[in-house]
């Protein structure tokens, strides 16, 4: 008796050995897979929040030292056209929704209006607070003016700075709002527009 649970302590070990081995195999396989996939998809969000860009690179410098008051700012990418030249500056965002964290790229033209956003990632409710990805609520953020803040309101747009709540999503409407109106008072801030 005493031999068996030797016996099947030392197949289980092995057992455990072999799995692991294999896992860390499949790691090691699909990890510059799932890696090549994921700056893929940012490429083709940059791309979507500033299409005048063609090429991007790292703007880390301009949130030196300023971090702690764009806490909804998660990273920074000047967007450069074809011949090397600053055509806008992009932002990936990450901040409270209703559901949970919200994550979205969004990009600032060189004449101060946003050029587009893409949602990331969120985890609203199905049917209603996942609607931020909707184009109809995405188109009205684009063009809008880095002069003054974006507000939600419930109804209809009066003003040029008016953002249409989702209905019965206004948590996750307001919460796009205030993540978009970080990264414009960075923009004005960093490029004095």
């Amino acid at each position: 008796m005493k031999n068996d649970i030797v016996r099947l302590g030392l197949n289980l070990m092995a057992f455990t050995v072999i799995a692991g081995a294999l896992l860390a195999v499949a790691d090691s396989i699909t990890a510059p897979i799932i890696a090549a996939q994921q700056q893929e998809a940012e490429l083709a969000a940059l791309l979507e929040a500033l299409p005048v860009a063609s090429t991007f690179v790292d703007g880390a410098e301009y949130l030196e030292g300023i971090e702690e008051g764009y806490p909804a700012v998660e990273s920074i990418y000047v967007g450069l056209d074809e011949q090397g030249e600053q055509v806008g500056l992009l932002a990936k965002l990450s901040f409270k929704g209703y559901g949970g964290p919200i994550e979205l790229m969004a990009g600032i033209n060189q004449n101060g209006k946003i050029a587009g956003l893409k949602v990331l990632s969120h985890q609203e409710t199905p049917g209603l607070g996942e609607n931020i990805t909707s184009e109809s609520f995405v188109s009205q953020f684009v063009d809008k003016s880095t002069a003054a803040p974006l507000r939600t309101v419930k109804s209809t747009a009066t003003d040029e700075h008016d953002i249409v709540a989702i209905t019965a999503a206004t948590i996750s409407s307001e919460a796009v709002v205030d993540g978009l109106n970080q990264f414009m008072q960075l923009f004005n801030a960093v490029w004095g527009k």
